[in-house]
């Protein structure tokens, strides 16, 4: 899936959600959030966190690095997922 670069994680939530069919209900039934949290990240007005977006990825099918930009510019280990941004902050490089 090809999302411009510049969309949020929320945005592509959307996006991808509306492609699939489901309404911000279902989604928050399916990823055991609320309703409001759906709307909330979709928006930007919250930031999702990582249980959420890992949530969110399995029911709409997709890898993590479709919803997550920049996701791909960093290695991913246990200690860094919390450091890793998602929404409205400059991605790093991992420093070696």
């Amino acid at each position: 899936m090809n999302l411009p670069k510049e969309w949020t994680t929320g945005q592509r939530i959307k996006w991808i959600r509306r492609e699939r069919g489901l309404t911000q209900i279902q989604l928050a039934k399916k990823c055991k959030i609320s309703e409001q949290g759906v709307y909330a990240i979709e928006k930007g007005i919250r930031e999702p966190r990582w249980t959420t977006v890992i949530a969110i990825s399995a029911v709409l099918k997709v890898n993590l690095e479709t919803l997550v930009p920049c996701y791909n510019d960093r290695r991913i280990d246990a200690v860094d997922v919390a450091d890793i941004p998602i929404e409205g902050k400059p991605c790093r490089k991992p420093s070696e």
